[in-house]
């Protein structure tokens, strides 16, 4: 029995080995990529098991299953698995190289897209354990996505802080991707923020902005969730190469303060723990040397890869082009162009214009001085030689409409566009109505419009862009790719005037050269709405003057009453040559933009001026205050603010009095958090009221109202805010909105008042009164009218066709709140509300010219029990 099995065992035995001989024979071409797979990775530990399994199916696809993967097999040299191959035989990749080459170093997208060939020879003759030949065949079958076991992953963090649009941000994430692959890690999720011009600055993710599983088909994609999980929240090594393009940085030294930023706002960004600077290299070699052979700790980190660590090598420069063609809209965008390609110019081809004028952009956003009119004037006599050059290249490409992606301060130039006689101009406003449903789902998002509006624009069959723009160069990326036609304005312009260039963008100064200014930064952050924050950058100016200095702008929020006009009006964060005259503010003091203040004190506040000691809680209260805004502060406005409190009234007196010399210094809430007052503060303020006046087109607007709502005539204004309706108004506070004793009392107090407000008026010898107020509080227009007032008018008899520009930002609930202030501090008699802010700001400027001023709660002669007639 024993001799039985033993033979059978013998021919068993035989058996496998001649499978395995006829295995070894079939696979013979696969078994060198199957043993690399699981090669060392920079000579230490092996390579995650999801890399490895892909590349491993990948090779099994290509040689066995043709057929079904529609793969030609990888021993084809014509074939489609080794990408290089493909990309030698891409004619439109240097084309991207070109377009892409023409941006600016902070606006370029995607790095030069190289030969392949010549990268191919550098890395067959690179022998570093980090050799991409094996990473280039990796094909997903079927498109799959790759995943990953979390215990597998080797996470590779591409991490970048700075100032920059979001477009620039997609840059420095989209090379971070080409670093994941190159060295054959995952790569983490980049959080985005939005552009000012978008509204308030919020935080948008990869699947929000992208379609994340197109991504994951060409690497893994972990969340900042995931990484902080599986490092302990820590980059322990962090890649970077300040020596490579990087300006004045020629030692560590020079570095140090630029580092110190970053890993600030990183840490402070995702909640993670970076290095401290004894990880930066010390030389240029030596950063050179750790991208080439970077450490095999688990959780590695690149800092800015398109700005802090911009230096190439062949391994990094084979993954662009395939990079490029993974980074595609978001399905909700594409399905919504696809929607506006149909119907947009009744499915004609189109060509779309990005015009971005920087001049525009200044009174958009204060960078520079808004009343430069002859700037202004330049670029828009080059606009309008630019729209004729623009038709005409239109009539040689037989086109006969155009889509102009255009920023709300440069509107004017669709009207240079129609006056030059293109047949159909469209722009946002065209898509933005029931013929396309689902815009519903994003038009009030600043974010993702400006994403649908790329991808118009890389739909178009002639794309005109803006040059140095990272808008206009990622809308293009696809266009290169796919050999579409891409123009640049300036190369299209047959004449440019002088003052302008064809692009739009004015030239600018040495952004680097310090201008020596001593700055004062008021700074506030609460809840409270718009005219609470007009009141300190009021009290901040008048600091200003005080300390001979040159204030920071501050940026204002609007009141929640304005969400009638729609969430996105709400949130924006508002400029202050959007709310105020600005030329008319910097008569009185220089006015500095917060990115001056930013560059000049590398986002630093070195001092912060406040005196808890003045009509305040205890210093314990105060400092949770301060600790509370604070943290609000250096997230809205990108700044450092130190911790130190001044701990004795005597303290707190000498530090207002003569405050320390430094360049860059803050005042904590002037005027609500610190009360303190300068000799000669009333004086100083009543100049800053006379100046603190409303922008041209507020006041041009309230002139024609004053001239027409009344038929001329003068006319009362009465200031209208019903807390008890606003109670039933913004029940999400938490007041019951059902207190309806409450509701009857304040309507009977208000029976009474208009019978007061009607005897004064006769007194007055005034037939008319403008009513502002907010849309819960509309039953005083009713209970008005009852007490036989003669004409009441209030925003709906300003709204009509009659006002074409009142029309134009009624649905923007902040200027209209601008534009009703300025009509209450226009009138003959004006009733304000007792504590509010709104009312407060209107009546300032009546209060300097000598115009009478009433406040209701005094005025009227009988109140329910329980009511007031004020604010709080």
């Amino acid at each position: 029995m024993s001799i039985t099995m033993r033979t059978v065992f013998k021919g068993l035995l035989l058996c496998c080995v001649t499978i395995a001989a006829w295995e070894l024979y079939v696979f013979r071409d696969s078994l060198s990529s199957v043993l690399d797979s699981v090669k060392p990775v920079a000579a230490n530990g092996y390579q995650a098991g999801e890399n490895r399994r892909t590349v491993i199916v990948t090779e099994s696809i290509g040689n066995i299953t043709t057929n079904k993967s529609g793969i030609k097999d990888a021993r084809d040299p014509k074939g489609l698995v080794v990408m290089s191959r493909v990309r030698d035989q891409n004619p439109n990749e240097q084309k991207l190289n070109e377009t892409l080459a023409n941006a600016t170093d902070s606006d370029r997208m995607t790095s030069h897209v190289q030969s392949s060939k010549s990268d191919e020879t550098n890395i067959e003759s690179n022998d570093h354990p980090n050799d991409q030949r094996n990473r280039a065949t990796t094909i997903p079958k079927n498109n799959e996505e790759i995943k990953v076991n979390s215990k597998d992953r080797l996470y590779l963090f591409p991490l970048h802080y700075d100032y920059n649009g979001p477009n620039v941000q997609y840059g420095s994430f989209m090379r971070g991707v080409a670093f994941a692959l190159a060295y054959k890690r995952t790569v983490v999720e980049n959080w985005f923020h939005t552009h000012w011009t978008s509204g308030r600055k919020l935080m948008k993710y990869v699947n929000e902005t992208f379609d994340l599983g197109k991504l994951k088909q060409l690497v893994d994609v972990a969340t900042v969730h995931d990484f902080k999980r599986d490092c302990n929240s820590t980059v322990e090594r962090l890649l970077m190469h300040p020596y490579y393009r990087m300006g004045s940085t020629k030692t560590k030294n020079d570095y140090l303060q630029r580092y110190a930023f970053k890993k600030e706002g990183l840490e402070k960004y995702y909640g993670i723990k970076l290095p401290d600077n004894s990880h930066i290299p010390e030389t240029s070699a030596q950063a050179e040397e750790l991208l080439l052979n970077p450490p095999t700790t688990r959780c590695l980190g690149v800092l800015d890869p398109n700005i802090d660590t911009r230096w190439e090598f062949p391994a990094l420069r084979q993954q662009y082009y395939k990079v490029d063609t993974h980074f595609v809209s978001p399905p909700i965008i594409n399905k919504i162009a696809d929607d506006v390609e149909k119907k947009l110019c009744d499915g004609d081809p189109f060509m779309a214009l990005h015009w971005r004028n920087r001049t525009g952009e200044v009174c958009g956003h204060l960078t520079r001085e808004c009343g430069n009119i002859p700037r202004i004037a330049a670029v828009n006599k080059t606009a309008e030689v630019a729209a004729n050059d623009i038709l005409k290249l239109m009539q040689a490409r037989n086109l006969t409409c155009l889509y102009v992606a255009v920023p709300f301060f440069s509107v004017t130039m669709i009207t240079i566009l129609k006056n030059a006689k293109i047949p159909r101009v469209k722009s946002f406003s065209d898509i933005t109505t029931q013929d396309y449903p689902d815009i519903g789902q994003i038009k009030y998002d600043g974010y993702m419009v400006s994403r649908l509006e790329q991808e118009i624009c890389a739909r178009s069959s002639t794309f005109v862009r803006t040059s140095h723009s990272s808008w206009s160069a990622f809308a293009d990326r696809w266009r290169v790719i796919q050999g579409k036609e891409s123009l640049g304005l300036e190369t299209i312009v047959s004449w440019i005037a002088p003052g302008s260039i064809g692009s739009g963008l004015e030239t600018d100064t040495n952004p680097n050269q310090p201008s020596g200014k001593r700055y004062l930064f008021p700074l506030h952050c609460d809840n409270n709405g718009p005219n609470v924050q007009y009141g300190v950058f009021r009290m901040g100016i008048a600091f200003a003057m005080y300390y001979n200095r040159t204030v920071v702008e501050n940026t204002f929020g609007g009141h929640w009453t304005s969400a009638q006009a729609g969430a996105e009006v709400v949130t924006r964060r508002r400029f202050v040559n959007e709310t105020f005259d600005l030329p008319k503010i910097q008569k009185l003091v220089d006015v500095a933009t917060v990115e001056e203040y930013q560059r000049e004190c590398n986002g630093v506040i070195d001092n912060v001026l406040m005196h808890p000691f003045i009509k305040k809680p205890s210093l314990d209260e105060y400092s949770a205050i301060y600790s509370r805004k604070r943290g609000c502060l250096q997230t809205r406005y990108g700044v450092k603010m130190p911790f130190q409190i001044p701990q004795t009234r005597e303290e707190a007196d000498a530090l207002m009095s003569n405050p320390p010399d430094t360049r860059c210094l803050g005042i904590f809430g002037p005027g609500l958090d610190t009360k303190w007052e300068f000799p000669g503060q009333d004086k100083y303020l009543r100049t800053v009221d006379q100046h603190l006046q409303n922008p041209p087109n507020i006041m041009k607007m309230a002139k024609d109202v004053g001239q027409r709502v009344c038929d001329g005539d003068p006319y009362m204004a009465l200031h209208w805010r019903n807390r008890s309706g606003e109670t039933c108004g913004h029940a999400a506070w938490g007041w019951k909105c059902a207190d309806i004793p409450k509701v009857v009392a304040v309507n009977l107090t208000a029976e009474s008042a208009a019978i007061d407000i009607h005897e004064l008026m006769k007194k007055r010898n005034i037939s008319c009164i403008y009513v502002a107020l907010p849309s819960f509080s509309g039953s005083i227009l009713k209970i008005l009218k009852d007490a036989n007032i003669a004409r009441v008018k209030s925003l709906v008899d300003i709204t009509t066709d009659e006002y074409p520009d009142i029309m134009k930002i009624s649905h923007d609930g902040y200027l209209i709140s601008r534009l009703e202030q300025e009509i209450c501090s226009r009138s003959k008699v004006f009733m304000a509300t007792l504590f509010s802010s709104w009312s407060r700001f209107a009546y300032r400027l009546r209060d300097s010219l000598g115009l009478e001023t009433q406040i209701l709660h005094n005025f009227v002669r009988w109140k329910a029990p329980g009511v007031s007639l004020k604010r709080k």
